[in-house]
């Protein structure tokens, strides 16, 4: 992904996800969908980047990462 893409990735988590999501396309012949990957090995702040960006012009179904706990165990590790 570093060479070809541009995007490190961390061999613990993310490199074996992407390793895991690549088997999963081949495996499944997926063509003409679209795929995301959310990678969050990333320390940069990207606060000034998204102010004044409304998630409502997103697809829907990405709106409940904005407007509910769609992680509680996160929540009781931060307590």
């Amino acid at each position: 992904m570093a060479k070809s893409e541009g995007i490190r990735l961390e061999g613990t988590y993310t490199g074996k996800t992407m390793a895991a999501l690549i088997d999963q396309v081949r495996g499944h012949g997926i063509r003409n969908e679209v795929i995301l990957f959310w990678n969050t090995y990333n320390a940069i702040d990207f606060s000034d980047t998204i102010k004044g960006i409304d998630y409502h012009q997103l697809p829907r179904r990405f709106h409940q990462y904005f407007e509910e706990d769609v992680q509680p165990l996160d929540k009781h590790y931060s307590e």
